[in-house]
């Protein structure tokens, strides 16, 4: 090759150099050229909601950060939160107001404890990437499907009596009561024994008196009671150490005579509509008792 071969090859090398048509190391851009972005935004993710759970309760959900470019450690954070939200990264759990980052790989885990309210809904949404992708957690309490718990503990559900007024009581239980009402009437029961009681006027003749309660999901109960304010006479008699539970006392639901707030119960003969007996509380549990004289009948 002679000198004038030799300086048309470097002029060309020159030339093509400028050009950037030769071979540039590895991770340099070429000259002109704009460099590549990196991939900060990751694939698409999604947390599967949780039904039906039971107030209270603790549900967990997952996902696995994919998609970045490898390397790239991108921003994560958190939106919408209810009470009970946990976030967890790599089994790590994370301060909630502090800055943080995920990369591929990492495993994130949201932990939400459900609502205490019927078919109430626990969330949060979680965020990640530069644009970023989110996904929301939801944990939506089961229906209250259960009736409050009633009970009428006095007076018996059939009677007669010659109050004008008489002392309704009982209890109730319900975690989400709305309402007890008697006759019509909205009664409170104490919020930490659910004991209630109302002083119910009597009218002459057949009083027939309604007991509800009902829940923030409709559940009702219901207790009737039928009180007659026909006259009645009472009669005195011997009573004895045994007793009878005022459940037991008129199993064929039979009438029984009854006082006021006393709550004495007696035994009605429905021959001559009068009752005998003298009712002692005691000794049968709290409950009304009617004593069992000799002859077996009551007094």
């Amino acid at each position: 090759m002679n000198i004038r071969h030799l300086v048309n090859a470097f002029l060309l090398t020159a030339l093509l150099a400028a050009a950037g048509c030769g071979n540039d190391p590895p991770g340099v851009t070429p000259p002109g050229t704009t460099p590549p972005v990196a991939d900060r935004t990751p694939d698409a993710f999604s947390f599967a909601a949780v039904v039906d759970a039971n107030p209270g309760e603790f549900h967990e959900a997952s996902v696995t950060i994919a998609g970045l470019d490898d390397g790239e450690l991108v921003p994560a954070s958190l939106a919408d939160l209810t009470a009970g939200f946990v976030l967890l990264i790599n089994g790590v759990e994370q301060d909630n107001h502090l800055d943080r980052t995920v990369q591929n790989g990492d495993v994130v885990v949201i932990r939400l404890q459900a609502s205490d309210t019927p078919e109430g809904v626990a969330s949060g949404e979680f965020f990640a990437g530069e644009p970023s992708v989110s996904a929301v957690f939801e944990v939506t309490t089961k229906a209250d499907e259960e009736s409050p718990e009633l009970a009428v503990h006095f007076p018996p559900a059939l009677g007669i009596t010659n109050v004008t007024s008489i002392r309704v009581r009982g209890t109730v239980q319900d975690q989400a009561l709305e309402t007890l009402t008697v006759g019509g009437t909205i009664v409170s029961p104490d919020p930490a024994t659910g004991n209630w009681h109302f002083d119910m006027p009597l009218s002459a003749g057949a009083n027939q008196i309604e007991v509800r309660a009902e829940d923030t999901s409709k559940n009702i109960s219901v207790r009737e009671l039928v009180i007659d304010t026909t006259s009645a006479t009472v009669g005195s008699g011997e009573p004895m150490s045994s007793g009878i539970q005022g459940s037991e006392i008129s199993p064929d639901g039979s009438s029984v005579f009854y006082g006021g707030i006393n709550d004495t119960v007696y035994k009605l003969d429905p021959g001559n509509r009068s009752a005998h007996g003298v009712v002692a509380g005691a000794g049968c549990g709290g409950w009304p008792c009617a004593q069992l004289h000799s002859r077996n009948s009551y007094w």
